[in-house]
């Protein structure tokens, strides 16, 4: 390697490191990131029955690993349980703040990076195009994205993209070690583990067996790795992870029955008309190819302009890879958008078309646009090498464009849990100045309940709280010295 590529490697690195952590804590913790922390935390709403008074010191007893195994069938249907395991261990750690708990996606960000690098060098063997793939990836919107966001994606990905490697060297190893076969397996199982939609990129991995393997040792060696994910998946499955997918069928139902009652319910669930599955498929690849700028509002058909430069770098990427490689690449390319158009009809509903979604086929198209650049540049023309240029600029300006956005502007944000670790502060000061005993502590919902008391101290285990859908505030710190009940602290979100 020579001294210029250690350069660019560590310009790459650098920048990398800074989009990640820029506006790391602008905006509120998001909507599915609380869900997250609690349940790291091993809290879920089903701990806190209506008008039935708790104390905090009863909800602290399920931060255990069970606690986590039980909110997370609950809330989130089993899904991302070894995900939400390593974010227990980190917030015993470093605590539930917005930094602490998103410094962990942060930090699985940039592995990620690194991962990318070694796909690419592993499975092209080429220097270039691996350094090339990890400037993309660098700035590839939705990888910034997740990288900033306490939730599974990003440590999902890592695993995936590591299946896809071990997956590669198996295929290609004349007789595969058992090593590798075994680790394959259980990679692909924690893949599973992490993210339910990972399957689709083990279904990509299935599709080329049956399409390129013709070696008996091959099969033998794949079908060994299957059964070894298989019985992973089914140990978490009999752990608890089939009632949550039983979770999940039934919110699956309820978006159905919501969407066939009322079409126009909602911007963010649609019903699965064709329209509405083509428009959601352009979104979402439109991320892929690296473009977040739909946010600005331009209208879709002109945002699908810019999908010219991402699909001529693949077309070029494909034309010019003329292996069975390639087509490995083809198949996980296209698995992501394919699986979620695919399950979105089947249920009939658009939820599952989210662009979050395929963040598992992005590496993919990292590597493909990666390597089509590089043999674009590689033509023997000037223009070509004129062309390569000016397509790279262009992409990359885009994708920066994308970055720079999504720091400004958010689009995830949630105030209301941001406002509970001041109030949760206020509220501390007010009781410690009497007892415990003097106040009432009433929400209005259970997950302004759950998020506040991550906020509390040891000292504030024996208040007596209740969640009370008919007040009108969502908290409301009631007074009880001297027989007159009185709001000592209101906070209306």
């Amino acid at each position: 390697m020579t001294s210029q590529r250690y350069l660019a490697i560590a310009a790459i690195a650098l920048a990398a490191v800074g989009v990640r952590m820029h506006a790391l804590d602008r905006f509120a913790t998001g909507y599915d990131e609380t869900f997250s922390v609690l349940e790291a935390n091993g809290l879920h709403p089903a701990l806190i029955p209506e008008y039935v008074p708790f104390q905090r010191a009863g909800l602290v007893k399920h931060d255990d690993l069970a606690g986590v195994r039980r909110a997370c069938i609950a809330t989130d249907g089993g899904n991302g349980i070894l995900y939400l395991v390593v974010l227990h261990a980190w917030t015993d750690v470093f605590g539930n703040s917005n930094v602490a708990v998103r410094s962990l996606s942060l930090c699985l960000g940039l592995i990620l990076l690194v991962v990318v690098y070694w796909s690419a060098r592993s499975i092209f063997h080429d220097e270039n195009v691996a350094v090339i793939a990890l400037a993309i990836a660098a700035f590839t919107p939705l990888l910034v994205d997740y990288s900033q966001e306490a939730r599974s994606y990003s440590m999902a990905t890592i695993l995936s993209l590591w299946s896809t490697v071990l997956f590669v060297r198996i295929i290609r190893q004349q007789r595969p070690v058992g090593a590798t076969v075994l680790l394959y397996g259980v990679i692909a199982g924690c893949g599973l583990l992490t993210h339910y939609l990972t399957v689709y990129i083990l279904l990509a991995h299935a599709g080329y067996t049956l399409m390129s393997c013709r070696s008996s040792a091959h099969w033998r060696g794949l079908v060994i790795s299957a059964l070894i994910t298989a019985l992973i998946l089914g140990g978490w499955m009999m752990m608890g992870g089939s009632r949550g997918l039983a979770n999940m069928a039934e919110v699956q139902d309820l978006y159905r029955t919501t969407i066939e009652q009322d079409p126009g319910f909602d911007d963010f669930i649609r019903a699965a008309t064709p329209s509405s599955l083509i428009q959601e498929s352009m979104v979402q690849w439109l991320w892929l190819g690296g473009n977040a700028l739909q946010f600005i509002g331009p209208p879709l058909r002109v945002m699908a302009l810019t999908l010219s430069i991402p699909l001529a770098l693949l077309a070029v990427g494909i034309w010019c890879g003329g292996s069975t490689r390639h087509l490995l690449l083809i198949l996980l390319v296209i698995s992501g958008p394919l699986y979620a158009l695919v399950m979105s009809a089947f249920a009939g509903h658009t939820f599952g078309m989210r662009y979050y979604y395929v963040i598992f086929s992005a590496p993919a198209v990292i590597l493909l646009m990666a390597y089509g650049w590089m043999e674009w540049w590689r033509w023997p023309r000037k223009w070509a090498r004129i062309s390569a240029v000016v397509v790279g600029c262009v992409q990359m300006s885009i994708m920066i464009s994308s970055v720079f956005w999504l720091h400004a502007h958010g689009h995830r944000g949630n105030a209301s849990p941001e406002k509970l670790a001041p109030a949760a502060k206020s509220i501390t000061q007010l009781v410690e100045a009497g007892s415990s005993d003097d106040h009432i502590l009433l929400f209005r919902d259970a997950r302004d309940a759950l998020l506040l008391n991550l906020h509390f101290e040891e000292g504030m285990n024996a208040m007596v709280q209740r969640v009370d859908t008919r007040i009108p505030q969502r908290i409301l710190l009631i007074d009880r010295r001297e027989g007159i009940d009185h709001a000592a602290f209101v906070l209306d979100l």
